[in-house]
């Protein structure tokens, strides 16, 4: 179910300390999120970007952003189903090192402006960090621009020109 900004901004979850970055970074952007889970990253988006399609693995409970017409919804694997191009790619899907890299590697090079990855910091997630440099290293046309901490960590990469 699609609750408020307003609301998820004031509930102790695993994201809040991130939704207000996450309205800046998808304004007036073509969003792609990896990961939609129960929507809340999912309500930031909207509240500020063009569009948003969300690709989970699962099936979702989409009530309250299947009207949206800035939301679709994308049911399958990142790892096999064709990339989208979109200016803020945004991963917070399968935390395995194996299954990040392949997100970035795949999906990367579609990302014209941002990527942002959730649970950089997290010790049960620590394929996520470690993915992230990792394809850093071979990736010099990106650098971290935000790296934070909170709720398990987020960070932000942005496309050098």
């Amino acid at each position: 179910m699609r609750l408020s900004l307003d609301y998820l901004m004031a509930q102790p979850t695993d994201v809040q300390a991130h939704l207000q970055q996450l309205v800046w970074s998808a304004t007036s952007k073509h969003v792609v999120e990896i990961g939609f889970r129960t929507g809340n990253t999912a309500t930031a988006f909207l509240h500020s970007c063009k569009s948003l399609t969300s690709v989970d693995i699962k099936e979702c409970d989409l009530d309250g952003f299947a009207d949206d017409p800035k939301f679709k919804f994308v049911i399958g694997d990142s790892t096999k189903i064709k990339p989208i191009h979109c200016d803020f790619l945004f991963i917070d899907g399968n935390h395995d090192f194996e299954y990040v890299l392949s997100d970035l590697t795949r999906w990367g090079p579609h990302a014209r402006e941002l990527i942002g990855l959730h649970d950089t910091w997290r010790r049960k997630a620590g394929g996520v960090r470690r993915a992230v440099m990792t394809w850093l290293a071979s990736n010099d046309q990106w650098a971290v621009i935000h790296d934070s901490q909170l709720n398990e960590g987020m960070m932000l990469l942005a496309r050098l020109r």
